[in-house]
């Protein structure tokens, strides 16, 4: 017998469906020779300050004991020589632990497949649990990047032994124990100086700081005023935005030569107006500008962002359901714009079953007629640690997309947008540039790009 184990119950549900263990006994699946079970988050972590013999925390503010503060700063920082893992206090955790440990401890379980998240983090996660039960049974390991059924079978044929992650591992352990070290210790040292609970971490206070940054930057901004000239010719117009040539004095314009006295702006209108300039350059170039990467969360966040007005979490979550609910799209929290080498051949399917979507259906045919752009801007094995780039699955072709919420189709286009933008060739175009100068020195300029 097998047992699989995943973070959450609906990958077990699943694996479970693809699998055949489709018995339901409550706190686990069973079937096929299989049973599944799950850790439902965070099972297992590191044991509080006390368990190392340092002062906890209810000791630290006992306010009949004063003094316990200065002892606390004292035993700073908190550097245990071996660090100890706990079963997290709430009654969930407890429960799910429980769960996990018998069944890793049953007589017919031989081999244990670890379902976990790719990322560093479900590496952990799921070797805690494993270390905190006393698992000493073999492991193998299940990388899934989406959730479809051609996914998780090719996943199982391919299982790695659990050595290969063994450095993946011990830098997460070694990341959890330098968070630990910091955060508890200058928590300590800022609550102890500053007389109130506060709370220090290796992101959470960068992070904080980078927002209360901005947020004074925003607060302190004043908008300026300044004005440029646009100038209207037979059959175009042209701009004159800034004076880089010391045309006027310095006290009516800032450093980068934006002026800010309408007057003397108006007396370069009234010195112009009606006149002829001189054309004293004309040019055209041809140009192009290679496609952008595919999506990582980040940049897929940024635009929806940028496009649609939502919230970091409203993205994060509808990509989520993408590919957790409607497993139409690959795991979303990846920091690689890149695919693997054996998921190149794929991609042709991949946009022939994005061409049956009606908007799409023109753009992407035309990318299967030029051929994909596949290349080391798109293909780098080496440049993806846990997940690849956000793209659709197989489980795209026939689905109804009338079961998605506006901002999951939104989060959908976008994803679909940036594959087609991402295989196709280079933009090209022609760039046509004109300058025009008049007798008092403005230079106006133009720029036009026409496709080809």
């Amino acid at each position: 017998m097998k047992l699989i184990t995943t973070e959450k119950k609906s990958v077990a549900e699943d694996i479970g469906k693809v699998l055949g263990i489709n018995k339901n006994k409550g706190d686990y699946f069973e079937g096929n020779g299989y049973l599944i079970c799950w850790a439902a988050g965070h099972l297992v972590g590191l044991a509080e300050p006390e368990a190392y013999g340092y002062m906890s925390k209810q000791e630290m503010w006992d306010k009949e004991h004063p003094e316990n503060q200065q002892t606390a700063l004292n035993q700073l920082p908190l550097m245990p020589e071996e660090y100890k893992l706990v079963v997290l206090p709430d009654k969930s955790a407890q429960k799910q632990f429980k769960i996990m440990k018998n069944l890793m401890h049953r007589e017919d379980v031989d081999e244990i497949i670890d379902c976990g998240d790719a990322g560093p983090e479900g590496h952990i996660l799921q070797w805690f649990i494993r270390v905190k039960a006393g698992c000493k049974k073999h492991v193998r390991r299940c990388i899934l990047t989406d959730m479809s059924e051609s996914a998780i079978r090719t996943a199982f044929a391919n299982l790695q032994p659990i050595e290969k992650y063994k450095n993946v591992v011990k830098g997460e352990f070694c990341k959890k124990k330098a968070d630990w070290a910091l955060g508890m210790s200058a928590s300590r040292a800022a609550s102890i100086t500053y007389k109130s609970s506060i709370t220090v971490g290796r992101v959470q206070s960068p992070t904080l700081y980078f927002v209360v940054e901005r947020f004074l930057r925003n607060r302190n901004f004043k908008t300026q005023t300044y004005y440029t000239i646009e100038a209207a010719f037979d059959g175009f117009t042209a701009k004159w935005q800034k004076d880089t040539d010391n045309i006027l004095s310095a006290d009516v314009k800032d450093e980068s030569g934006r002026v800010l006295d309408k007057a003397a702006i108006e007396r370069l209108v009234g010195q112009i107006r009606g006149s002829r300039g001189e054309i004293i350059l004309l040019e055209t170039k041809k140009k192009k500008r290679d496609r952008p990467q595919l999506y990582d969360t980040m940049q897929l966040t940024k635009d929806a962002i940028k496009l649609y007005g939502y919230t970091g979490d409203e993205v994060l979550n509808a990509a989520e359901e993408l590919y957790n609910t409607h497993k139409i799209t690959t795991y979303p929290r990846t920091d690689s714009v890149y695919i693997t080498e054996d998921l190149a051949p794929e991609m042709q399917a991949r946009i022939a079953d994005i061409s049956t979507i009606e908007q799409y259906s023109a753009c992407a045919n035309k990318v299967l007629q030029d051929g994909l752009n596949l290349g080391k801007k798109i293909v780098d094995g080496s440049k993806v640690e846990d997940h690849h780039a956000i793209i659709t699955t197989t489980n795209l072709k026939g689905y109804d997309l009338s079961k998605l919420s506006d901002i999951e189709k939104n989060v959908l286009h976008l994803i679909i947008t940036r594959m087609i933008e991402s295989f196709s060739g280079a933009y090209k175009y022609e760039e046509t540039t004109v300058q025009i100068r008049f007798d008092n020195g403005l230079i106006f300029k133009n720029s036009v790009k026409v496709p080809v």
